[in-house]
């Protein structure tokens, strides 16, 4: 039977073990000191205007599935920024009739303000029928043909270039993850790093790997290539930035 001293030591070394655990699976270090109003300027200002400009159609929709208007922003905000209606509409319209022939697999490409793929379109569709209550909007009158076929996609494509239907699959996308994962308290910026890395990486993944992928940086405003960012953060940055804005009355 072991002494008080090794009991001591037996205790310490639990207690260990559980600090280790909890720091493997602690959320994500915020970069504190980058401004990204600097850095992305005048499209950070046109992402901003969006969100207030739009804020009158998108709010009753989210109200209607309990869903915080603020959460649901941060979370594209950073596609926000990014989105530009300068991309070569030549390319994009080939990669359209690429996608609709053959499928993600040879053509995934981002779409509209809140740059979704037709891969995740899919993928939210494909969870709607298994274990989340439909979004009626999105499902309903919707002759979508069998899947795999051209009709599909075509629908799929269609949704996309439609941003109410974009809001629809955000709606969609947060009650998956609400289904899926415990996550952290409403309103709080573990909530909307883990959310906006799901957005950005995959919500299929494990929690675990979302986690991991909340301080890697992969994001740009560029269509290719650096700087890189993190995504979440920037979201992070941009929901702290407004919450201040609204108790400074701005």
């Amino acid at each position: 039977m072991p002494g008080r001293h090794d009991y001591k030591i037996v205790c310490s070394f639990r207690s260990a073990l559980i600090c280790l655990f909890i720091l493997a699976d602690c959320p994500l270090r915020l970069s504190a000191q980058i401004d990204y109003v600097k850095i992305f300027g005048r499209n950070w200002i046109k992402a901003e205007e969006f969100v207030e400009g739009n804020g009158y159609w998108i709010k009753p929709v989210l109200e209607k599935y309990n869903i915080d208007f603020d959460e649901a922003m941060a979370i594209v905000f950073p596609e926000l920024v990014r989105y530009s209606s300068l991309r070569d509409k030549i390319e994009i319209t080939l990669l359209k009739a690429l996608y609709v022939n053959t499928g993600s697999e040879y053509a995934d490409f981002s779409v509209g303000p809140f740059q979704m793929k037709p891969s995740f379109a899919e993928r939210v569709l494909g969870f709607e029928s298994e274990s989340v209550a439909q979004v009626e909007e999105l499902i309903s009158e919707k002759n979508r043909g069998k899947k795999r076929s051209w009709q599909y996609r075509a629908s799929v494509l269609n949704d996309l270039e439609n941003i109410r239907s974009q809001l629809l699959y955000l709606v969609s996308f947060l009650k998956i993850c609400e289904s899926e994962f415990e996550l952290p308290p409403a309103g709080s910026t573990e909530r909307i790093a883990f959310l906006a890395t799901a957005y950005n990486c995959g919500f299929w993944k494990t929690r675990r790997d979302i986690l991991r992928m909340q301080e890697k940086k992969f994001f740009t405003a560029m269509l290719h290539g650096p700087p890189y960012y993190s995504y979440c953060d920037i979201s992070v940055y941009w929901f702290r930035s407004r919450k201040q804005k609204m108790k400074d009355g701005i």
